[in-house]
Protein backbone atom coordinates (compact mmCIF):
# COMPACT_ATOMS: atom_id res chain seq x y z
CA UNK A 1 0.00 0.00 0.00
CA UNK A 2 1.18 3.55 -0.62
CA UNK A 3 3.30 5.17 1.90
CA UNK A 4 4.00 8.57 0.15
CA UNK A 5 1.29 10.74 -1.91
CA UNK A 6 2.40 13.12 -4.53
CA UNK A 7 -0.06 16.02 -5.39
CA UNK A 8 0.62 17.05 -8.55
CA UNK A 9 -1.44 20.40 -10.12
CA UNK A 10 -2.42 19.37 -13.72
CA UNK A 11 -1.60 16.20 -15.99
CA UNK A 12 1.93 16.90 -17.24
CA UNK A 13 3.26 18.43 -14.04
CA UNK A 14 6.68 18.06 -15.31
CA UNK A 15 8.19 20.24 -12.59
CA UNK A 16 6.70 18.98 -9.51
CA UNK A 17 7.84 15.28 -11.16
CA UNK A 18 10.72 15.81 -11.41
CA UNK A 19 11.55 17.68 -8.06
CA UNK A 20 9.76 14.66 -6.26
CA UNK A 21 11.72 11.86 -8.07
CA UNK A 22 15.10 13.36 -7.10
CA UNK A 23 14.23 13.53 -3.60
CA UNK A 24 12.38 10.01 -3.02
CA UNK A 25 14.63 8.23 -5.77
CA UNK A 26 17.44 9.71 -3.30
CA UNK A 27 16.09 7.70 -0.42
CA UNK A 28 15.63 4.79 -2.19
CA UNK A 29 11.91 5.09 -2.20
CA UNK A 30 9.89 2.07 -4.11
CA UNK A 31 7.67 3.00 -7.16
CA UNK A 32 5.13 0.86 -5.09
CA UNK A 33 5.23 3.06 -2.06
CA UNK A 34 3.98 6.01 -3.82
CA UNK A 35 0.73 7.30 -4.70
CA UNK A 36 0.37 10.04 -7.55
CA UNK A 37 -2.35 12.64 -7.54
CA UNK A 38 -3.29 15.10 -9.71
CA UNK A 39 -5.35 17.75 -8.12
CA UNK A 40 -5.66 21.41 -9.84
CA UNK A 41 -6.23 24.28 -7.72
CA UNK A 42 -4.36 25.33 -4.98
CA UNK A 43 -1.32 23.31 -5.26
CA UNK A 44 2.18 24.99 -4.42
CA UNK A 45 4.98 25.73 -6.89
CA UNK A 46 7.25 22.72 -6.97
CA UNK A 47 10.70 23.61 -5.29
CA UNK A 48 13.69 21.75 -5.11
CA UNK A 49 13.71 19.48 -2.12
CA UNK A 50 16.38 19.82 -0.27
CA UNK A 51 19.38 16.85 -0.73
CA UNK A 52 19.58 14.05 1.89
CA UNK A 53 21.69 11.41 -0.14
CA UNK A 54 23.65 10.78 -2.68
CA UNK A 55 23.16 13.00 -5.83
CA UNK A 56 22.96 10.82 -8.96
CA UNK A 57 23.27 11.18 -12.70
CA UNK A 58 20.31 10.23 -15.35
CA UNK A 59 21.57 9.46 -19.25
CA UNK A 60 19.63 11.71 -21.56
CA UNK A 61 17.81 8.59 -23.69
CA UNK A 62 16.15 7.56 -20.35
CA UNK A 63 15.41 11.53 -19.01
CA UNK A 64 14.01 11.81 -22.16
CA UNK A 65 12.07 8.84 -22.48
CA UNK A 66 10.65 9.67 -18.94
CA UNK A 67 9.28 12.85 -20.42
CA UNK A 68 7.84 11.39 -23.23
CA UNK A 69 6.17 9.05 -20.62
CA UNK A 70 4.89 11.73 -18.76
CA UNK A 71 3.18 13.68 -21.28
CA UNK A 72 1.21 10.43 -22.66
CA UNK A 73 -2.10 9.32 -21.83
CA UNK A 74 -1.26 5.84 -19.30
CA UNK A 75 -2.99 6.01 -16.37
CA UNK A 76 -0.34 5.19 -14.58
CA UNK A 77 2.52 7.19 -16.59
CA UNK A 78 3.70 8.98 -13.50
CA UNK A 79 4.62 5.48 -11.62
CA UNK A 80 6.68 4.21 -15.00
CA UNK A 81 8.25 7.31 -15.82
CA UNK A 82 9.57 7.15 -11.70
CA UNK A 83 10.29 3.58 -11.83
CA UNK A 84 12.26 3.90 -14.34
CA UNK A 85 14.46 6.31 -13.44
CA UNK A 86 14.53 4.28 -9.66
CA UNK A 87 15.83 1.40 -12.00
CA UNK A 88 18.29 3.16 -13.54
CA UNK A 89 19.43 4.60 -9.63
CA UNK A 90 19.20 1.41 -8.23
CA UNK A 91 20.33 -1.45 -10.89
CA UNK A 92 17.14 -3.03 -10.73
CA UNK A 93 14.81 -4.32 -13.63
CA UNK A 94 11.69 -2.88 -15.20
CA UNK A 95 9.36 -5.62 -16.27
CA UNK A 96 9.20 -5.89 -20.07
CA UNK A 97 5.65 -5.12 -20.28
CA UNK A 98 6.41 -2.03 -18.43
CA UNK A 99 9.02 -1.31 -20.98
CA UNK A 100 7.02 -2.18 -24.04
CA UNK A 101 3.99 0.32 -23.14
CA UNK A 102 6.54 2.94 -22.11
CA UNK A 103 8.10 2.74 -25.75
CA UNK A 104 4.60 2.84 -27.09
CA UNK A 105 3.53 5.46 -25.61
CA UNK A 106 6.95 7.74 -26.45
CA UNK A 107 6.44 7.16 -29.54
CA UNK A 108 2.88 7.95 -29.91
CA UNK A 109 3.61 11.05 -28.14
CA UNK A 110 7.02 12.14 -30.47
CA UNK A 111 4.67 11.38 -33.46
CA UNK A 112 2.07 14.05 -31.86
CA UNK A 113 4.78 16.73 -31.37
CA UNK A 114 6.49 16.51 -34.76
CA UNK A 115 2.60 16.83 -36.28
CA UNK A 116 1.74 19.71 -34.19
CA UNK A 117 5.02 21.70 -34.80
CA UNK A 118 5.44 21.21 -38.49
CA UNK A 119 1.55 21.25 -39.43
CA UNK A 120 1.18 24.56 -36.90
CA UNK A 121 -0.17 26.97 -39.16
CA UNK A 122 -2.67 24.48 -40.89
CA UNK A 123 -4.10 23.29 -37.40
CA UNK A 124 -4.31 27.66 -36.24
CA UNK A 125 -6.01 29.30 -38.11
CA UNK A 126 -7.03 33.44 -38.05
CA UNK A 127 -10.18 35.09 -39.99
CA UNK A 128 -9.59 38.64 -41.84
CA UNK A 129 -9.73 41.20 -38.72
CA UNK A 130 -9.31 38.84 -35.93
CA UNK A 131 -6.76 38.78 -33.30
CA UNK A 132 -6.80 35.22 -31.97
CA UNK A 133 -5.67 31.97 -33.36
CA UNK A 134 -8.14 29.34 -33.21
CA UNK A 135 -7.91 25.66 -33.77
CA UNK A 136 -9.18 21.85 -32.65
CA UNK A 137 -6.89 19.23 -32.56
CA UNK A 138 -8.20 15.25 -31.66
CA UNK A 139 -4.62 14.54 -29.55
CA UNK A 140 -3.99 11.24 -28.02
CA UNK A 141 -1.20 12.71 -25.75
CA UNK A 142 -0.41 15.81 -24.12
CA UNK A 143 2.25 16.42 -26.36
CA UNK A 144 0.30 19.99 -27.43
CA UNK A 145 0.15 20.85 -23.30
CA UNK A 146 4.14 20.63 -23.56
CA UNK A 147 4.42 22.65 -26.77
CA UNK A 148 2.30 25.73 -25.66
CA UNK A 149 5.51 27.99 -25.05
CA UNK A 150 6.58 26.67 -28.89
CA UNK A 151 3.03 27.26 -29.96
CA UNK A 152 2.87 30.97 -28.53
CA UNK A 153 6.68 31.85 -30.38
CA UNK A 154 5.86 30.73 -33.66
CA UNK A 155 2.48 32.49 -33.39
CA UNK A 156 4.34 36.02 -32.73
CA UNK A 157 2.48 35.67 -28.88
CA UNK A 158 -0.53 36.77 -30.26
CA UNK A 159 -3.57 35.55 -28.28
CA UNK A 160 -4.77 31.26 -29.38
CA UNK A 161 -7.01 29.22 -28.57
CA UNK A 162 -6.73 25.46 -29.37
CA UNK A 163 -9.57 22.83 -28.34
CA UNK A 164 -8.57 19.21 -27.30
CA UNK A 165 -10.27 16.17 -26.55
CA UNK A 166 -12.29 16.70 -23.39
CA UNK A 167 -10.44 19.98 -22.45
CA UNK A 168 -8.89 23.04 -23.70
CA UNK A 169 -6.18 25.18 -23.57
CA UNK A 170 -5.54 29.31 -24.16
CA UNK A 171 -2.61 32.30 -24.41
CA UNK A 172 -4.63 35.45 -23.24
CA UNK A 173 -1.60 37.15 -24.38
CA UNK A 174 -0.39 37.64 -20.44
CA UNK A 175 -0.64 34.03 -19.43
CA UNK A 176 -1.36 30.47 -20.73
CA UNK A 177 -4.68 28.95 -19.42
CA UNK A 178 -5.83 24.77 -19.35
CA UNK A 179 -9.10 22.92 -18.24
CA UNK A 180 -11.17 20.54 -18.67
CA UNK A 181 -14.46 21.54 -21.13
CA UNK A 182 -16.97 21.24 -17.85
CA UNK A 183 -14.44 23.26 -15.52
CA UNK A 184 -13.03 26.79 -15.06
CA UNK A 185 -9.69 26.98 -16.71
CA UNK A 186 -6.58 27.66 -14.86
CA UNK A 187 -2.92 28.54 -15.48
CA UNK A 188 -1.04 26.41 -16.32
CA UNK A 189 2.64 26.37 -14.97
CA UNK A 190 5.69 24.10 -15.29
CA UNK A 191 4.88 21.68 -18.16
CA UNK A 192 8.80 21.79 -19.17
CA UNK A 193 8.85 18.63 -20.85
CA UNK A 194 9.71 20.73 -24.42
CA UNK A 195 11.41 23.48 -24.68
CA UNK A 196 11.19 25.86 -27.75
CA UNK A 197 14.01 25.01 -30.32
CA UNK A 198 17.23 26.85 -29.60
CA UNK A 199 17.60 28.40 -32.92
CA UNK A 200 14.01 30.56 -32.40
CA UNK A 201 13.46 32.89 -35.02
CA UNK A 202 10.18 35.07 -35.32
CA UNK A 203 10.39 35.02 -38.85
CA UNK A 204 10.44 31.37 -39.28
CA UNK A 205 7.92 29.09 -40.17
CA UNK A 206 9.42 25.74 -38.18
CA UNK A 207 12.67 26.35 -36.93
CA UNK A 208 15.66 23.17 -38.55
CA UNK A 209 17.05 22.40 -35.59
CA UNK A 210 15.64 19.92 -32.95
CA UNK A 211 14.57 20.39 -29.34
CA UNK A 212 17.13 21.33 -26.77
CA UNK A 213 18.90 18.88 -24.76
CA UNK A 214 16.62 16.86 -22.17
CA UNK A 215 16.90 18.15 -18.65
CA UNK A 216 19.21 17.97 -15.87
CA UNK A 217 19.19 17.67 -12.39
CA UNK A 218 19.47 20.76 -10.80
CA UNK A 219 17.64 23.42 -8.87
CA UNK A 220 15.26 25.82 -11.05
CA UNK A 221 13.80 28.95 -9.83
CA UNK A 222 9.54 28.28 -10.33
CA UNK A 223 7.68 31.38 -11.07
CA UNK A 224 11.02 33.66 -11.81
CA UNK A 225 9.74 35.27 -14.62
CA UNK A 226 5.79 35.57 -16.46
CA UNK A 227 4.97 33.17 -18.97
CA UNK A 228 6.19 32.47 -21.37
CA UNK A 229 10.05 33.36 -20.90
CA UNK A 230 11.62 35.40 -23.79
CA UNK A 231 14.04 33.32 -26.07
CA UNK A 232 17.08 33.11 -25.09
CA UNK A 233 19.93 36.00 -26.09
CA UNK A 234 21.70 33.61 -28.50
CA UNK A 235 18.40 32.66 -30.20
CA UNK A 236 17.80 36.68 -30.53
CA UNK A 237 21.14 37.44 -31.64
CA UNK A 238 20.84 34.58 -34.47
CA UNK A 239 17.13 35.99 -35.44
CA UNK A 240 18.76 39.61 -35.54
CA UNK A 241 21.43 38.38 -37.83
CA UNK A 242 19.35 36.28 -40.36
CA UNK A 243 16.65 39.67 -40.54
CA UNK A 244 20.33 41.54 -41.56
Amino acid sequence: MPQTTIVLAHPIDFARWRAATRDLVTRRVPPDEIAWHVTPGDTPDATAPSPTGQPFRIPRETMQLAADVVQSMLPDRFTLAYGLIYAHVTGTDIAPSDLARMAGAAETVRAETVHLRHDLFTLMQRSEGEDIWHGTLDAATHAPESNARFMTFQLSLAPWRLSLPGRRMEWTGRELLHGRDDAAAAPLRSTACRRPPCRWSPTSTFPASPPCPPWRWRQERAGSAPWPAAPPRRCLAKAGAMRA
